[in-house]
């Protein structure tokens, strides 16, 4: 009789075996193709955008339906939003998930130090359910030694940024540009304790605004409208229908009012005390000819 072969194949017991499918990362770095990478961000639709500088945040939704890349610069604009960076001083692209999201949710830009420069978060609104991994396949580019930027070559590179952006920024990039060198902070001075105030009072009657603020790698100009503000721990809290933004009042240690009396678009700036630009505040394009009088007599309140 011939021997009885054993059976190639055999079923274990889950518990008998150590063995476990291995758990998706957290996060997925790549360097990345940035033209490649914002033309199908383009195609999401609606999406959560929030950047933060340490002194002020914000968070809105908005659709971004054009992107230029070249130069060291991008420039992303859709209704109401633009942001506007040099890739130079961005290293790393990551898709993002939660510890409770089964999909990446969330992609990030972060600096050479591993600083979040930007997060743009997928909503219930996107055409997209989640960033498949494979996505990093298609946005990464060739690996490349990654140093640090060159500060002395900020200057130039805003140039450069300028004149990609166009007509996007109506003012100099300089001047509202995070960490840009200042001999001297341009306006009339006024006490940030009046900020609150003046806030709430432009935020009752739903004024237009439009904000400029950004960090190292980039800037953002958002038109809002907000109708409530709040106090939270130090912090002031601006709400709209799509926007929030947070001014944390112990980091804002110096306002100016820069431009002349006879300008309707006076600007606001903030800043830390580092002499960083960390929020500029103009009447948004919808304002009408009240609301454009109101700010007027606003920033005559607020120089005194």
């Amino acid at each position: 009789m011939p021997e009885q072969q054993q059976a190639p194949l055999q079923a274990v017991a889950a518990c008998a075996t150590t063995q476990r499918a291995a758990a998706r990362p957290a996060m997925l770095p790549m360097q990345a193709d940035w033209q490649r990478m914002f033309g199908d961000i383009t195609d999401c639709g609606p999406m959560n955008m929030q950047l933060d500088n340490g002194a002020v945040a914000i968070a809105c939704n908005g659709k971004l339906r054009c992107v230029r890349c070249q130069d060291g610069c991008a420039v992303m604009r859709g209704p109401g939003l633009t942001l506007a960076g040099l890739t130079g001083n961005w290293a790393l692209a990551s898709i993002v998930r939660a510890e409770q999201e089964r999909s990446y949710q969330h992609l990030e830009i972060s600096d050479h130090l591993g600083t979040r420069l930007l997060r743009m978060s997928l909503t219930g609104e996107s055409r997209r359910v989640g960033f498949h991994a494979l996505l990093v396949k298609r946005w990464a580019c060739r690996g490349k030694p990654i140093t640090l930027p060159d500060r002395h070559s900020l200057p130039s590179q805003l140039h450069d940024l300028a004149r990609c952006a166009g007509k996007a920024f109506p003012g100099e990039l300089h001047e509202d540009w995070f960490d840009a060198e200042r001999r001297e902070l341009p306006g009339r001075p006024f006490d940030v304790s009046l900020l609150s105030p003046f806030l709430e009072t432009l935020a009752d009657q739903m004024c237009p605004l439009r904000l400029v603020l950004g960090n190292p790698g980039l800037l953002q100009q958002r038109d809002a409208v907000f109708y409530s503000l709040h106090h939270s721990n130090g912090t002031l809290v601006l709400r709209g229908d799509d926007t929030q933004l947070s001014i944390n009042l112990q980091q804002v240690t110096a306002g100016r009012v820069a431009g002349n009396e006879q300008a309707c678009h006076r600007c606001v700036r903030l800043y830390d005390e580092q002499g960083r630009c960390v929020c500029a505040i103009t009447p948004g394009p919808t304002a009408n000819a009240g609301e454009l009088s109101m700010w007027q007599a606003m920033l005559r309140a607020l120089i005194g």
